[in-house]
């Protein structure tokens, strides 16, 4: 059984990403697992979330506050003992390992492998969620575009902050030899070609697999942001200034 873990940050193309490996016959990646419900956002809804085993039992619930790190440990080798597949894989995001801190050891020493989605365009990376908030997050439809009023005056900030949680997982883990770094630019422009370089990355056969999500953001910001000049005037002289 092949193990990985698909790392990201939010709004960076892992749902695409996951849903297309999850559609090989061979694979199963699943979501979101260590997603857990707060006042903010809702719990992974799927199934092999950490939240439903959590919830299963009075003694999971009681594991979770006092054990958390050892119900992480269980949790993640029930998780990977699942049968008629390959290779087993989820999604984490990084925010998620501040909750769970004992998921970024048991990925090292049970030498995991470690698929990184990177964005490299940060100022779409935050468009992307912006819209998000605006009008939902994904489909399998085409939907009509719609224009967003970008606040600049801490836009440099934000920008930093997507940059350098991204750079956190590459700190982790860029010198493991069970690492792959995949760029979301890469993937759109060529996604057959990316996709056998993950997909020999596993070890796994490949096949011919697609997600059905369709991308919702034109790419020509001027057609996605209604003070486009005032974004851009922003960014002049900055290391983002390339991005617009």
């Amino acid at each position: 059984m092949i193990k990985f873990v698909l790392l990201g940050v939010q709004r960076t193309g892992t749902t695409v990403l996951r849903t297309t490996l999850n559609n090989h016959s061979k694979i199963r990646c699943t979501g979101e697992v260590f997603k857990i419900g707060t006042w903010k956002t809702s719990a992974y809804e799927g199934d092999l979330g950490y939240e439903a085993l959590m919830r299963n039992s009075v003694a999971g619930r009681i594991r979770h506050y006092i054990a958390r790190g050892s119900n992480t440990t269980q949790y993640l080798d029930k998780l990977y003992m699942q049968n008629g597949y390959e290779a087993i894989g989820f999604k984490l995001m990084f925010n998620q390992t501040g909750r769970f801190p004992a998921i970024i050891p048991y990925l090292k020493s049970n030498k995991i492998k470690l698929i990184h989605l990177v964005r490299e365009n940060y100022l779409k990376t935050h468009i992307s969620a912006l819209m998000a908030n605006k009008r939902g997050f994904h489909s399998t439809k085409a939907v009509k575009q719609i224009k967003l009023i970008m606040p600049v005056r801490d836009l440099v900030y934000r920008l930093d902050c997507i940059k350098n949680e991204s750079d956190q997982w590459a700190n982790i883990f860029s010198e493991s030899d069970n690492y792959l770094r995949v760029t979301y630019e890469d993937f759109m422009k060529n996604r057959d070609e990316q996709i056998s370089k993950i997909v020999d990355f596993l070890g796994i056969e490949k096949e011919e697999i697609s997600s059905d999500l369709v991308k919702l953001t034109s790419d020509d910001l001027s057609e996605v942001l209604e003070n486009y000049e005032d974004v851009k005037g922003k960014l002049l002289g900055t290391q983002y200034e390339a991005l617009i």
